[in-house]
């Protein structure tokens, strides 16, 4: 596990270092160079279990969700569920 000090308010630590005054603890990296420095796995698993994290929701006459498939692969007639709620989709 990785503790990393930020200040949204201020911006502390997003992008450019914090200050050893005012944070003696913590030597290591600001969190966007963390986050740049993550290693993403090359491709998706086409044969994997079904994976559609959700960005962004509306609702209007019904749920519209979207997301983007990280794994898997739909087929037309495929029966999903949004997850926890088991809302059928």
């Amino acid at each position: 596990m990785i503790w990393v000090p930020i200040a949204g308010l201020t911006g502390e630590n997003i992008k450019d270092p914090i200050d050893s005054a005012k944070c003696n603890w913590y030597k290591g990296k600001p969190l966007l160079e963390l986050l740049d420095d993550i290693p993403v796995s090359e491709g998706r698993d086409a044969e994997g279990p079904l994976r559609i994290p959700v960005l962004d929701k509306m609702k209007d006459k019904d749920l519209i969700v979207h997301g983007k498939v990280e794994s898997g692969t739909i087929r037309l007639g495929d029966k999903l569920a949004v997850m926890p709620s088991g809302n059928l989709a």
